[in-house]
């Protein structure tokens, strides 16, 4: 079911039993009315006069996103399905590769198509790709090989400079993961819903594994690094500069029951060994409570 191909110029040739067919350049109009530009493409049909003969498809492909993911969900490829992304709000534009291998019968299984995309989103945003987060100015590297869906590379989350990489498994799961590092300032915290009130006070370089994002208490691992961050403790009066190689590691929970919070916060440095949970107050209003099971504050 590939799609038809207009204002194509290329050239055919007939070498033995291989039939190869060179594009120097094309149109593909999608059932929308959205257009893609094929830049170049060619096609190998190894063995024409065997029983089976397979094709071997390598196409360079331009366009804007949204005819880009049009294209992608074709039932032939199939792509982009089961990402759990509003897709229709993806907007910028593309360069793309697809190589795409099967034997030419009637009916071919799917089982018997082989896919490999290699696509560039450029100045890629997403809306609500997280509720009330947009993702914007992506230069987002998109792969696909064996049933494994990435994308990867710079990009603004709620306008932080951050860098992304995503990930969908293959069928019948589809389990989706993510890995963002950023520096996030107070502000962006609060921003984000990961607020902790007069505890920090500086730029955090932080790592946030997302290893299912269909978790329904939103889990997100973070590791951080505090090296040029201030700690403050009002209720005890105790404070603290920004000291070199002081890390921090957390379990951020979004949502559940027990609504949002830390816990297992472990935060080492020199002089400093801090543990315990933190209950977060909902809608991005800052630290609720706390509770350390340590506390050891100086070696002195």
């Amino acid at each position: 079911d590939l799609l038809d191909l207009t204002n194509a110029s290329g050239e055919a040739e007939l070498n033995d039993n291989d039939f190869t067919l060179k594009i120097d350049g094309g149109d593909v109009l999608m059932p929308s009315g959205g257009k893609l530009r094929l830049a170049a493409g060619s096609m190998l049909a190894k063995n024409v006069l065997a029983l089976e003969t397979m094709a071997y498809f390598d196409l360079d492909v331009a366009a804007a996103a949204q005819p880009l993911v049009e294209y992608l969900n074709e039932p032939s490829l199939a792509v982009i399905r089961h990402t759990g992304l509003d897709t229709s709000k993806l907007d910028g534009d593309a360069r793309m590769k697809v190589a795409l291998n099967f034997p030419m019968v009637k009916d071919v299984p799917k089982e018997r198509i082989e896919v490999s995309v290699g696509a560039k989103l450029l100045n890629a945003a997403l809306k609500e790709a997280l509720p009330g987060i947009d993702i914007t100015e992506g230069q987002i590297d998109l792969a696909m090989d064996k049933g494994v869906l990435t994308a990867k590379g710079p990009a603004r989350i709620a306008g932080i400079p951050s860098d992304i990489v995503w990930q969908r498994g293959p069928a019948p799961d589809f389990h989706q993961s993510a890995v963002i590092k950023t520096v996030l300032d107070g502000e962006q915290r609060h921003k984000l819903g990961i607020d902790f009130g007069t505890l920090f006070r500086g730029p955090i370089a932080v790592t946030a594994t997302i290893d299912n994002l269909a978790d329904p208490q939103g889990r997100v691992d973070l590791t951080a690094d505090l090296s040029d961050v201030e700690m403050r403790i009002r209720q005890i009066g105790w404070s603290r500069p920004a000291i070199p190689k002081t890390t921090a590691k957390l379990t951020f929970y979004s949502k559940g029951e027990k609504g949002p919070r830390v816990e297992d916060l472990e935060i080492k440095g020199r002089d400093l060994s801090i543990k315990g949970d933190m209950l977060l107050a909902p809608k991005r209003q800052g630290l609720r409570s706390a509770r350390f099971t340590e506390l050891n504050l100086s070696d002195e």
